[in-house]
């Protein structure tokens, strides 16, 4: 997979860098785990940091228009992002599997 970088814009406020471009791509749609380390790569940051809000594909093109945020760090990000019921899970999972240890 190939990420093209087609705009960043950086918000100082909330400590992040707004992603837009396009990947490309051969076999299937890629996964938010392989866009979002991709972009971690064109920003300079560690994929952990990275939300990836949207990958949009074009209907029979191996072409998806993908939409990033990518923080500065862990905090900003924990504070600016709304929590899920998923991400909840998998947070009270690994303080669970932390304790048994």
């Amino acid at each position: 997979m190939q990420l093209n970088v087609t705009s960043k814009t950086e918000n100082v406020f909330l400590k992040r860098i707004e992603v837009k471009g396009i990947a490309t791509f051969e076999k299937q749609t890629p996964s938010n785990n392989e866009v979002a380390q991709a972009v971690a790569k064109a920003v300079g940051t560690e994929a952990k940091n990275v939300v990836v809000k949207q990958i949009k594909t074009e209907f029979g093109t191996t072409k998806a228009h993908v939409s990033a945020l990518a923080y500065k760090d862990e905090t900003s990000k924990n504070s600016t992002e709304a929590t899920t019921h998923h991400t909840k899970k998998i947070a009270e999972e690994a303080k669970k599997a932390k304790e048994a240890q």
